[in-house]
């Protein structure tokens, strides 16, 4: 048997992100998640300072729920990618609802991937090892 050698390491040091989640817990899950593993993190919980926050600090990352007050994740990718600063910015839907129905939306939207809730830390860095490396995340738990 041939033994496979891992696939690339990443940095989680040298990756900026920013997560749009207006849930309390939510927010304070993945905010715990992407600091202790070691990512330059920040929180929007409206989705209303996301696109501020995004050309201010040009995030590597972002992970976004799909419903939010009074907008939603939709909406908020279209004004994201409406910017040519942003181009390279990865934008991964975060979300507890149904990925069955969830994903192809996604998709069509022009997300970078998809994350269902709840989160873990152990698949959730897997999940931004794979994104960071060039490879899908369409998770359907």
């Amino acid at each position: 048997m041939v033994a496979t050698s891992p696939g690339p390491s990443v940095d989680f040091t040298q990756i900026k992100a920013i997560a749009v989640e207006d849930n309390t817990a939510s927010a304070a899950m993945i905010g715990v998640i992407m600091t202790r593993l070691g990512m330059d993190a920040l929180v929007d919980h409206t989705g209303k300072n996301v696109l501020t926050m995004s050309l201010k600090i040009r995030p590597d990352i972002i992970f976004c729920d799909l419903n939010l007050p009074g907008t939603s994740g939709y909406e908020v990718i279209k004004k994201l990618r409406e910017w040519p600063q942003l181009k390279g910015t990865l934008i991964v839907a975060c979300s507890a609802t149904d990925p069955h129905a969830g994903i192809p939306k996604c998709k069509a939207a022009g997300f970078d991937g998809f994350i269902a809730k709840p989160l873990t830390r152990r698949k959730f860095r897997m999940q931004v090892e794979r994104l960071m490396t060039g490879h899908d995340v369409w998770d359907s738990r």
